[in-house]
């Protein structure tokens, strides 16, 4: 009789983990966007020292963050953005900022992929 209840609180709890990490990932996903599309703004303006400014926050954020994600995301995708991130930066310290603008719109677009990955689908159910 007891199995039927610590099934279902076991049950419970993957279910409260699985919504957490999502939150957790639409959260990252919400910040590191914002902070890529300042800085591929600031690019596009020419505007080297508030771009670098903005990329070092983007990157002091998505370390803070690495730990948790790693627990369930692709290390591959999380090792391609942190790539990019010390690319980006690289190319802003050297004033390559067409070239930046670009490597940002790929950070953006690996930081929304990363979450899309998370969001429960048919695919990844079953």
């Amino acid at each position: 009789m007891k199995r039927i209840p610590v099934a279902i609180a076991i049950l419970l709890l993957f279910l409260g983990v699985a919504t957490l990490g999502i939150v957790y990932a639409k959260s990252t996903c919400t910040t590191m966007s914002e902070y890529a599309q300042t800085a591929q703004q600031y690019c596009e303006e020419n505007n080297a020292a508030d771009a670098a400014e903005t990329i070092n926050r983007m990157s002091a954020y998505f370390k803070s963050r690495h730990p948790v994600l790693s627990l369930y995301a692709h290390h591959d995708e999380l090792e391609t953005l942190d790539t990019n991130l010390v690319v980006v930066t690289e190319q802003v310290a050297v004033e390559n900022l067409s070239l930046a603008a670009v490597t940002l719109s790929e950070i953006n677009f690996m930081v929304n992929h990363i979450y899309e990955r998370e969001l429960p689908s048919f695919h990844n159910l079953f």
